[in-house]
């Protein structure tokens, strides 16, 4: 490591060592190695670079055992984003802070950095990754009880989604419900806010509304959906996450309501955006033909053909999830079909003719 000349890229390269020597049970030779990262950080001129160096080093004693000197670090580091002067730069380092104090356990630290984004946005996305590191430590009581201390409701929302989240990939779904019934309170007493930030809102009552559909409660995720302003989108999520377990009927008749509320969609990119989801869950809820007649209206020769690609793939390989089982890190198709029926051989070469024609 002696060779290399970039004080910046010495630090990272120390601290991938450091994680060496942990990983092989070798902590105190690992902690030597980022005190001697420690040392070199020292010398960044980038404000930026010693933040992110600062983290890194810190990240890197926590796993070796030195909580003490990792959280000494982590506050100088705090201390070092003041000194950074482009504004949005500030906002990725604080976010990186924020995760490296959620993944010591550090809730309440973590979420002090977090509130420091001035970005509306960026704030609640920070709040939701300390939420899902907190809980997937197991940390799930410690999450809720952080996120009292947030003012904000979207973002707090959007905070309690994220441990919704978590707790759906665990298969805690009656747990998953009650953090997602108090998201949807804070979400529905907050209209006057979102004013202020829309495409916030947006992002908060989607996100909601896809993880109720996934535990089964759907008529809420409808109710969330009818407050969004791109109704269409929020209906295409929803309508996935059914499909996705196995509830193709009510699927296909989300996504009517879907196609619907698309026609009233203003600009042509953001139709054409919706339209093609659209069209690839008609395919994974099992309408292949109308998804087919659906991809046709996509304007945008891109979109479309993802659209058309994502019908390929469900035509072409068979369901993983036929027990209905929700499993959020999987997607509906699986292995290739050995055989077709005269229907889809029809649509295959429907859709052969539609690519060749995009």
């Amino acid at each position: 490591e002696m060779c290399i000349r970039d004080s910046s890229t010495r630090v990272f390269a120390l601290c991938r060592i450091a994680a060496a020597h942990t990983k092989a049970e070798d902590k105190a030779q690992a902690l030597a190695t980022l005190t001697q990262a420690s040392e070199v950080v020292q010398l960044l001129s980038d404000e930026r670079q010693e933040v992110y160096g600062k983290v890194a080093i810190a990240s890197g004693q926590a796993k070796a055992g030195d909580r003490e000197q990792a959280l000494a670090g982590l506050t100088q580091a705090i201390e070092a984003v003041q000194d950074i002067q482009d504004q949005m730069s500030k906002t990725p380092a604080r976010n990186a802070i924020a995760e490296a104090l959620a993944k010591m356990g550090e809730g309440r630290r973590a979420l002090a950095v977090a509130e420091e984004i001035e970005d509306s946005m960026s704030r609640a996305f920070a709040l939701q990754s300390i939420a899902v590191i907190l809980t997937e430590r197991g940390d799930s009581r410690q999450a809720l009880e952080t996120i009292r201390k947030c003012e904000n409701s979207y973002p707090k929302a959007f905070y309690l989604d994220g441990i919704a989240f978590v707790l759906v990939k665990k298969g805690k779904r009656a747990q998953a419900a009650t953090v997602l019934k108090q998201a949807y309170g804070l979400a529905r007493q907050c209209d006057q806010e979102s004013v202020k930030t829309p495409a916030l809102r947006e992002t908060v009552l989607g996100s909601i509304a896809v993880r109720m559909a996934e535990i089964g409660v759907v008529e809420l995720a409808l109710e969330m959906a009818e407050k969004a302003e791109n109704k269409a989108s929020v209906l295409s999520k929803i309508a996935d996450a059914l499909a996705k377990a196995g509830e193709k009927e009510q699927a296909l008749e989300i996504l009517k309501h879907a196609l619907d509320e698309a026609q009233n969609i203003e600009y042509a990119t953001s139709k054409a955006f919706v339209v093609s989801d659209i069209a690839r869950i008609l395919a994974e809820a099992g309408d292949v033909k109308q998804a087919l007649e659906v991809a046709e209206q996509v304007d945008d020769k891109n979109r479309k053909a993802r659209a058309l690609d994502g019908i390929a793939v469900v035509l072409t390989t068979e369901s993983t999830q036929d027990d209905g089982t929700f499993h959020p890190d999987r997607t509906n198709a699986g292995r290739m079909k050995q055989s077709f029926s005269p229907e889809e051989k029809r649509l295959a070469k429907q859709l052969a003719e539609a690519m060749q024609g995009n």
